[in-house]
């Protein structure tokens, strides 16, 4: 079955799904009201999904705005904006324009985007690794090496997964983009964050 679409949703009067309904919707023997709360929710999420998407990738929003959508994406691990994301990565947060007036947590750091596909996780390594194979950006590319190693947890299986990339890539320009980043490995901040200062 096909999830329904935000507009099909409201167009049936379906609405947003709330809590209420999730947990009637399991402790039922009603097979139609769980499957109905279900397709709420997923329409829910890719209409939400795809809102999120549109501010992120829209260069003219605040940096703010752009960086809590690819939080937002990352926290509720909308792995059908992966895209959005990997494209996005070198988005950086700019505190200079946000209004402070005490010392607080913020939950946006550094460069939402990655950390966004950290928390994605394992869904996102295939467009890291297509990524890598595109661009010759230098910075990108240290950006995307770092999220494939927070991602894999191990430096040595990202090496084997760009080096089987590279050996099954039939264009010499994208087969020496990934032996470009094998070479980068090596000298790749790992660690959140916070640990590369």
């Amino acid at each position: 079955m096909m999830a329904a679409t935000p507009e099909a949703v409201r167009a049936e009067g379906l609405g947003t799904v709330t809590t209420n309904e999730i947990m009637a919707s399991i402790h039922t023997t009603d097979i139609y009201g769980f499957e109905a709360a279900v397709e709420k929710l997923r329409a829910e999420r890719q209409g939400l999904g795809r809102s999120l998407s549109a501010v992120l990738n829209d260069k003219m929003s605040a940096n703010m705005s752009r960086c809590a959508a690819a939080f937002y994406l990352g926290e509720l691990r909308l792995t059908n904006e992966v895209d959005a994301l990997a494209t996005n990565i070198s988005l950086k947060l700019d505190i200079r324009f946000i209004m402070i007036k005490h010392l607080i947590h913020i939950d946006i750091r550094g460069h939402p985007a990655a950390n966004a596909l950290v928390t994605i996780g394992m869904t996102a390594v295939p467009k890291l690794v297509q990524n890598l194979a595109n661009s010759d950006d230098p910075n990108e590319r240290g950006l995307w090496l770092n999220v494939l190693c927070r991602i894999e947890g191990d430096k040595d299986i990202v090496q084997i997964r760009l080096q089987k990339a590279a050996s099954a890539e039939p264009s010499a320009a994208k087969k020496a983009r990934l032996q470009s980043a094998l070479a980068a490995l090596p000298t790749t901040k790992f660690g959140p964050e916070d640990e590369w200062h």
